[in-house]
């Protein structure tokens, strides 16, 4: 089952309830040839601006009001009102906003390579009154200082996705839709970026980029150790890194974490640490990844 296809299934349920909750202002928001839109998250209390054009996550909020509903109610049960949370791959922000409405006493950091979405993440921080309470950097989390190149590699079913490679031929041997985009973006490691700082909840969905992205915030994860919330997806992880697909869960399990598959629903499987077998069930089951609580 692709990526899309699995959160589609996942947020079809709210949109009834997304629909009831719709407001004229959001249509007319999106009039005269913009494809962005403000939506309002009315279970949480903020704003967003979402692009039409995306499918993976401005359609869900869009329409239901609501995204990964699943991995959402697993970050509430951690988030407390001085929650320090790291958001590694941000997107257009909705957990970094979710978490910052949550947390009045804590501190949001979270990082974003992609122009467009950073664009959007940082005019739903502004929008909100957030600017002092959010630290947004534009950069890809990684396990070294330099440059990177971004790409969407021609996908046109998930507009939202985008791949991060320390070079552009990586990147270009796995093109698989027509008019591919390739950006030149920072990649930087987040344990020198955010050097000191006390995290306590940790998100990471980048794509495929989860093992260097993760050696770059070794130092983190070891001072601070926190509850690390990961979209594991082994597919993304051999064909965007070249690395085996168990490289971030036995990284983790290293550090001393286990893991819990977030069900569809929100329930948590039972507590393991076997890489290989989890492995072994997604491509057993055909899922395209796996959503992941790991704790120590």
């Amino acid at each position: 089952m692709s990526n899309v296809a699995q959160k589609i299934r996942r947020y079809a349920g709210g949109v009834l309830r997304g629909l009831r909750a719709w407001r004229p202002k959001h249509l007319a928001a999106g009039l005269g040839g913009s494809p962005w839109v403000v939506r309002r998250v009315e279970r949480f209390g903020f704003d967003m601006l979402l692009d039409l054009h995306d499918p993976a996550v401005s359609r869900p909020l869009l329409l239901a009001g609501d995204y990964e509903p699943h991995v959402t109610s697993v970050l509430l049960d951690l988030l407390r009102a001085d929650t320090r949370f790291l958001d590694i791959g941000a997107n257009i922000g909705y957990f970094s906003l979710l978490a910052a409405t949550r947390c009045p006493q804590g501190r949001v950091f979270a990082v974003e390579p992609d122009p467009q979405n950073f664009r959007l993440f940082s005019a739903s921080i502004a929008l909100n009154g957030l600017r002092d309470h959010v630290t947004a950097v534009q950069t890809a989390a990684s396990d070294e200082e330099g440059r990177a190149t971004l790409s969407d590699l021609g996908n046109a079913e998930n507009r939202g996705a985008r791949f991060t490679a320390k070079t552009r031929a990586a990147l270009e041997a796995r093109v698989h839709g027509p008019a591919p985009t390739f950006t030149e973006v920072r990649m930087t490691r987040l344990d020198r970026l955010f050097a000191g700082e006390r995290i306590d909840v940790v998100k990471i969905d980048v794509e495929g980029h989860e093992p260097p992205a993760l050696r770059g915030a070794e130092g983190l994860l070891r001072a601070c150790k926190p509850a690390v919330l990961l979209e594991f997806s082994p597919g993304n992880i051999i064909n965007i890194v070249g690395e085996p697909p168990e490289t971030p869960l036995n990284f983790l399990r290293d550090l001393g974490y286990r893991w819990q598959i977030i069900a569809d629903d929100g329930h948590l499987s039972a507590p393991d640490d076997d890489p290989a077998a989890l492995v072994q069930q997604l491509q057993k089951s055909g899922e395209h990844h796996a959503d992941l609580l790991l704790t120590q």
